[in-house]
């Protein structure tokens, strides 16, 4: 398992107006070992300030991301 950054923000200050968290569970299925499909998602949270963890999965892996909109 890979565990993505926290939110550099630490989560603590308060959601602007209009703005929300979100959390996406996704199912990646096919080749994504040995492409470098994990640290192409750390580099992509780590971008966008998201947080979550991606796991090996039977027939791909798992990818749970959280953050703000």
């Amino acid at each position: 398992m890979v565990r993505l950054p926290p939110d550099p923000g630490g989560g603590t200050e308060p959601l602007a107006a209009g703005t929300a968290a979100r959390a996406l569970h996704l199912q990646v299925t096919g080749v994504v070992q040995g492409v470098g499909f994990r640290p192409s998602v750390h580099r992509l949270a780590l971008r966008h300030g998201l947080a979550g963890w991606v796991r090996n999965a039977a027939g791909g892996v798992v990818v749970h991301v959280e953050g703000r909109l």
